[in-house]
């Protein structure tokens, strides 16, 4: 049966925990493409359904909204369609169900519609899931941009419950599980490089995201040598986060600057801003704070060019 959706802010993925570190390599685009149509199952229905979507809304979720033509969008559909994802059979533990994640996909430019329908493989891992599933927020898919921090995102995802409850919680993962779940078998070989590369920029982003919690990764070792990573997760509040400090008589503000250094700080600030888009939160937990500090970066700056021309003044 066909099912006409529409994205929502209340939409989630419902997955078995076994999903979180099934082996695949979607790239980020493809992996909320995925995240989008998965939301729409049921856990409670019998089978899967085709989901149709108005190809705006698809390209508003996936902030495409303002490419005037919908040539990326095949062009992702027909790479999703050869990918396929390895993850553990329920039936027998040692071994493997192999599947690509749909097995058509329909896009009608008359209608305005691309409909997607679902590997039945992939069922027993998204319908009456009686426990040990994940459910992970479909507008923290929407947030991040990397791929890797979206298959940090199912893992912590996978925790949340007890994070909720405890205030943290500190997960343990194999560097041999990230290696076959991240199709990083023959790269990043050695330990240092794969956490700057994989872990820590997924972190970094993860914290960027202003999700609700905060992320330190460790590296977990046996002697010398390392066996995994820690994630320490910890839930954040707003109203644990600490408030701004105020400045001092003698520091540069916004309101202290004449009409000509007004003009030289919002271009200062304009630039990073746009130097800072990919990572748009690094650092910070909410809007505000990172706002703060883009304006003291942007004083801070300004102060600089006005001491260079007072030296060619008196010179």
């Amino acid at each position: 049966m066909k099912l006409k959706v529409k994205p929502a802010s209340s939409d989630a993925v419902v997955q078995a925990n076994k999903v979180n570190l099934a082996r695949h390599d979607l790239t980020s685009v493809q992996k909320k493409l995925v995240a989008l149509v998965y939301s729409k199952v049921r856990i409670e229905d019998d089978d899967f359904h085709e989901y149709e979507f108005q190809r705006q809304d698809v390209a508003r979720a996936l902030n495409r909204e303002k490419d005037n033509d919908y040539g990326w969008l095949k062009d992702e559909c027909k790479k999703l369609l050869k990918q396929v994802m390895a993850v553990p059979n329920p039936a027998d533990p040692d071994g493997w169900t192999l599947s690509v994640f749909f097995t058509d996909i329909t896009y009608s430019p008359k209608s305005g519609t691309v409909a997607f329908r679902l590997a039945p493989k992939l069922k027993p891992y998204f319908l009456k899931l009686k426990g040990e599933y994940t459910i992970i927020p479909l507008p923290a898919v929407m947030r991040l941009s990397g791929k890797y921090a979206l298959r940090l995102l199912d893992i912590v995802m996978q925790w949340w419950s007890l994070i909720e409850m405890k205030g943290k919680h500190s997960i343990v993962l194999s560097l041999d599980d990230l290696r076959v779940a991240f199709e990083l078998i023959d790269k990043y070989r050695q330990v240092g490089e794969f956490r700057r590369v994989v872990i820590d920029r997924a972190v970094l982003e993860l914290n960027a995201a202003d999700l609700g919690f905060r992320v330190e990764a460790e590296t977990d070792m046996i002697g010398r040598r390392a066996r995994g990573f820690i994630l320490h997760v910890s839930r954040q509040r707003y109203d644990d986060l600490k408030p701004v400090d105020k400045p001092t008589e003698d520091e540069l503000t916004v309101e202290k600057l004449n009409p000509i250094e007004r003009g030289l700080f919002e271009s200062l600030l304009a630039e990073i801003k746009i130097n800072g888009e990919l990572l748009p939160l690094a650092g910070y937990a909410t809007p505000f704070m990172r706002e703060q500090a883009q304006i003291a970066e942007a004083l801070q700056k300004l102060k600089s060019v006005k001491k260079i021309r007072s030296k060619k003044l008196l010179a």
